[in-house]
């Protein structure tokens, strides 16, 4: 009660008052964990104002590392410690005075707090010391060295002042050197200054504690192993990018490295070891500090160990590395290894390590040589027992097959897993070369040999246990090689006759497992060459059956399977009967597990099937909204659900391949719209953020192919306005798409008089061009306005102004070529909109000479080559021409004195720029009509086949690819050569951008496209020489006669054109 009544009066303290009664603050932290509720939330109220009270922080970490408090008080102390230096240490990024939230600690207190941090870690146990050391790490990002230059000497004093009977403060002192080590763990040489000198001074005597943590003979202690796991991953964080000088010193590495190789090699105590619990075993203190020490060496062996992947810098380093350390490490894991095949119970992610380091190891001809003697061994003895089942594999198929399969597709499984590292090594020991033709012979004769011993058991009833372990093991080992078989030459003739042979019979093994291993087999060579189609179908069928086996992991590999088969056949006609049954059991397993690779077979079949899909499309969509909700609704209350995320962005794409295979049938749409609405509803939200992409591109197919845009829909466009003002304008490309939808296909409803609509258009375009963010990302915003003035023309006459404002504004300060294009044609669509209202913006602000001065330089620019330096697609050029048309039929009121007298030169610009235009236009459709591809970067490799053309027999050579700078120049000619016109040739040109983009979109609509510029062209000219205003200068004119009667023939050609175009629209929307 006395603790309840001094919390309740402490918690009323004012917010910036001074904090001066510890007990108070003892008695928050002891009532935070109190049973009574009304004394937790007055102690919870106290402690999180203490942000705002002088002293706090103080307070907190003295009763943290106070010996007399009491255990759960030091540990709340410091956990509100932590958390108080997280949000108040310093202002957040971005954050000013006026906008942040948190209260900042004033100087002095956080000089105080610097003081005694050390020392207050290093008298704590370690419960509380992982607290207050993250809070040293937000500590030292932040004031290391500016303002906290003298750890470097606390960190040394507090290993000089500790005994080696204390490790409790050796450890806390070696965590924090850790944490400084930390900050510095990713940074360039000329950034590593500071840390290199800590490093010079400090570490010597790190290795002197280190020497003697190797040396004590006493029995085992989990402090001083604590502590040596401390020093380890002090040095992987000191070293991770770079061996800086000090430690480069032969003597000093040489001591260094063999301290780790005493790690790795001494014998870890077993009394009391975990042995049957993995989980705990990998938490058994002398493992942890194997797993650091190993971590240290692999890097090196990363980073020095090819002296051909070297920097020029290292050679020397890495000579040394190789010669005398490499070796000796290598030998050590095999021995390691090894010892598993005597019973030797070892952490998976330990295993995991020496397994990849042996795999790296394989690539480097000096390595491979040192291993040779002892690879057959490594292979039948150490890895192939980790790619067969398991008892543990086994117990986990029978008790949770869920989980089975979850653990399966789970990304940081594999990392950490010792099957998957094996798999890793069996592909290395054999990928080319004298590995290939050493060891794959050896490896595959081993497989058909179990094979063979399994042929007659596999489907006569259950089998040993240790027969079906190897069989599995076999299965994978053939799976695991699939891309090289099915490619070298000398085995992809024999594959089709293994499999018929020898994997075919597996799917009737009574085990799960056996058929599961099956199916994953034969579908990684679904794209093979089958000589006979009848076995192709026949492995086919069997996939297929198996999705409706009994045993849930099979199902799962069946239909990820079917996929592939699915993919790898042109005629799917077989499936066409059983289509709903399959559908059946997609959606049963669904509803048994969560993976992306279901949802992605199912996108197979649908693209596969097209308009087939018809009759089930709104059924499949349906399933697929509820599967979505499911998962939406399972992870709700979990912090990170990762897979739930993955499942739901699965389900999302899925809908949207059905919506598209559809997309010739708009009668559907409304149906389908039903369906999914709720889900983007939902979505276009903050809870939307890891789907955004997803969801609008299912709002881009109903927004586009449905024979209206629903009232249903227009409630969506707030919601998207809403999100781009508060944090989606990363998706501003994106959300581009069904913007323009909405405008193009629903104008009428945009256009609704006291409706919001143009005006939100207008806002966001305006917070885009005059916010600070990178051009790239403000390329929608011109774009969106031009969707808004081509499709309303006349209509929306009170933004013309404002879009030029804004647009010009930003065009004064871009400095990206395409962009600056993009603003400037915003400014022409303008003036083909209506001429005086465009000239009239820029006349109000007297920037009219200014602007066109612009334009005409930008028009006039040319590169090397003669081609055009900005406006380079067809659409730019044809935007500009209309804008130019436009002017020179302005009414001369609207001009000023300067304008009207270049209008001769005006329209001998325009002259030149339609003489541009029509040889792009003749260049394209020449190449379309004999099939050349436009795209730059195909025809780069034509007649290079990545796998076909592989030179099997080429000997190791793990160097990395470099051109010079001529090679880059071939390249660079061989793409402009496969789009001659995209862009100019000039290599070196700072304006490259343009390559990345590109206007001229057929997929996309325009109201600009039922216009011919060359037509319209005419009819200008036709005006001005009735009036004759304007005559072209004597250069000119044979040019404008020339574009006068390609007038003609446009006039005849143009309707026909655009009536095919119309048809051809027709049948893709149906509209």
């Amino acid at each position: 009660a006395s603790d309840t009544n001094r919390v309740a009066r402490a918690s009323v303290v004012a917010p910036r008052a001074r904090f001066g009664d510890m007990e108070d603050l003892r008695a928050a932290l002891a009532g935070s964990v109190s049973a009574d509720e009304g004394t937790r939330v007055a102690a919870d109220a106290f402690l999180k104002s203490a942000a705002a009270r002088s002293g706090a922080a103080l307070g907190l970490l003295g009763l943290a590392s106070d010996a007399a408090t009491e255990m759960g008080t030091r540990q709340s102390a410091s956990i509100y410690f932590k958390h108080l230096v997280n949000k108040s240490w310093t202002q957040r990024e971005g954050a000013t005075a006026t906008t942040e939230t948190n209260p900042i600690l004033d100087e002095g207190e956080k000089a105080a707090v610097r003081r005694v941090a050390l020392e207050a870690i290093a008298n704590t146990p370690s419960k509380v010391r992982s607290q207050l050391v993250e809070a040293v790490r937000v500590i030292v990002h932040h004031d290391f060295p500016g303002r906290w230059p003298e750890v470097a000497n606390q960190v040394l004093d507090g290993l000089n002042a500790a005994s080696s009977s204390e490790s409790g403060k050796l450890c806390g002192t070696v965590l924090v050197l850790h944490a400084l080590c930390r900050k510095y763990e990713f940074k360039a040489v000329d950034e590593r200054a500071d840390i290199e000198e800590m490093i010079r001074v400090v570490f010597p005597k790190l290795l002197e504690i280190l020497k003697a943590l190797l040396a004590y003979q006493g029995p085992p202690d989990t402090e001083l192993e604590e502590l040596k796991k401390a020093i380890c991953k002090t040095y992987l964080s000191a070293t991770y990018l770079n061996v800086g000088p000090s430690l480069r010193e032969e003597g000093t590495f040489r001591e260094w490295m063999a301290a780790f190789h005493a790690i790795i090699t001494a014998p870890v105590p077993t009394e009391n070891m975990p042995t049957d619990d993995k989980t705990e075993l990998k938490h058994w203190p002398w493992w942890k500090t194997k797993k650091w020490a190993m971590h240290v060496v692999n890097r090196m062996f990363n980073r020095y160990g090819n002296l051909k992947k070297c920097q020029p810098h290292d050679k020397a380093q890495a000579t040394v590395y190789r010669d005398k350390y490499a070796g000796h490490f290598v030998t050590v894991y095999i021995q390691l290894l090894s010892s598993l095949a005597t019973g030797a119970v070892i952490p998976d992610r330990v295993v995991n390590l020496a397994v990849h380091h042996l795999s790296t190891a394989l690539g480097v001809p000096t390595m491979y040589k040192h291993m040779e003697p002892h690879l057959d061994a490594i292979f039948q003895q150490i890895v192939f027992p980790m790619l067969c089942f398991s008892a543990e594999d086994d117990e986990l198929w029978k008790d949770d097959p869920q989980e089975y399969v979850r653990k399966s597709q789970d990304l940081i499984e594999d990392m950490y897993s010792p099957r998957t590292a094996a798999c890793s090594y069996t592909q290395e020991l054999v990928i080319t070369g004298r590995r290939l033709k050493e060891n794959l012979p050896k490896v595959l004769g081993a497989m058909v040999q179990i094979f063979t011993k399994n042929s007659s058991s596999v489907r006569s009833g259950p089998m040993d246990a240790r027969a079906r372990y190897e069989l599995d093991g076999a299965l994978l080992v053939i799976t695991t090689l699939s891309q090289l078989l099915s490619t070298h030459p000398d085995y992809a003739k024999e594959i089709e006759g293994m499999l018929m042979t020898h994997v075919i019979p597996a799917f009737g093994c009574v085990h799960g497992h056996i058929r599961a291993k099956a199916v994953s087999c034969v579908s990684k060579y679904s794209d093979i060459t089958f000589r006979d189609q009848n076995n192709f179908m026949q492995l086919f069928s069997s996939v297929v059956n198996a999705m409706k086996d009994p045993e849930i992991p099979v199902r799962f590999e069946a239909v990820v399977g079917l996929g592939a088969f699915v993919q790898a056949t042109d005629d799917v006609s077989a499936l066409k009967g059983i289509l709903p049954q399959l559908l059946d059991e997609f959606f049963k397993l669904m509803n048994e597990v969560e993976s992306e690779d279901v949802v992605y077979t199912l996108e197979t079949i649908t693209e596969k099937f097209g308009e087939d899909i018809a009759p089930f499309a709104l059924g499949m969509t349906q399933n697929l909204a509820a599967a979505f909700w499911k998962v939406v609704q399972e992870a709700e209350g979990k912090d990170d659900d990762e897979y739930g995320m993955m499942a739901c962005m699965g389900c999302l794409r899925a809908m949207s391949t059905i919506l598209e295979s559809v997309s010739s049938l708009p009668h559907m749409y409304p149906e389908l719209e039903a369906a999914v609405f709720p889900i983007l509803h939902k979505m276009i939200s903050e809870e939307g953020y890891d789907v955004f992409e997803e969801v609008l591109e299912i709002l881009s197919y109903l927004t586009y192919f449905t024979p209206v845009v629903t009232p249903r829909m227009w409630e969506l466009w707030p919601l998207m306005m809403r999100m781009m003002d508060d944090w989606a304008l990363q998706y501003f490309e994106n959300m581009l798409i069904p913007l323009d939808n909405y405008i193009s296909r629903g104008t009428e409803h945009f256009l609704t008089p006291g409706s919001s609509y143009v005006e939100d258009t207008y806002k966001l375009c305006e917070k885009v061009l005059g916010g600070d963010y990178p051009e790239p990302d403000c390329l929608p915003a011109p774009k969106l306005m031009e969707c808004v003035m081509t499709n309303c023309r006349g209509r929306v006459d009170v933004v013309i102004e404002p879009y030029v404002n804004i647009a010009l504004a930003c065009l004064a300060t871009a400095e990206l070529p395409h962009f600056r294009d993009w603003l400037m044609m915003t400014y022409a669509h303008a003036l083909h909109y209506n001429a005086s209202l465009a000239l009239a913006a820029t006349n109000r602000t007297g920037k009219t000479n200014e602007v066109f001065a612009l334009w005409s330089n930008m028009l006039a620019e040319r590169r090397k080559s003669g081609e055009r330096k900005n406006f380079t697609s067809e659409h730019a050029k044809k935007v500009c021409a209309l804008g130019l048309m436009a002017l020179l039929q302005a009414p001369a009121e609207s001009l000023t004195p300067e304008i009207r007298g270049a209008l001769g030169g005006i329209l001998d610009t325009l002259i030149s720029l339609l003489e541009d235009l029509r040889w792009q236009i003749t260049e394209r459709k020449s190449d379309e009509a004999s099939g050349k591809s436009r795209h730059q970067w195909n025809g780069l490799f034509d007649g290079e086949d990545e796998y076909e053309e592989h030179n099997f027999d080429e000997e190791d050579d793990d160097g990395e690819m470099h051109f010079d700078a001529t090679t880059l120049r071939a390249l660079a000619k061989q793409a402009q050569d496969a789009d001659p016109y995209s862009r100019a040739g000039d290599v070196d040109s700072e304006d490259d951008e343009h390559f990345f983009f590109d206007d001229d979109d057929d997929s996309c609509q325009s109201p600009l496209d039922d216009i011919d510029t060359f037509i319209v062209f005419s009819e200008c000219m036709n005006q001005l020489h009735r009036t004759g205003s304007l005559n072209p200068s004597a250069e000119s004119h044979s040019k404008l006669q020339e574009l006068i009667n390609h007038a003609a023939i446009r006039a005849e050609e143009f309707p026909r054109e655009r009536a095919e175009a119309k048809k051809e629209s027709h049948g893709v929307s149906g509209s």
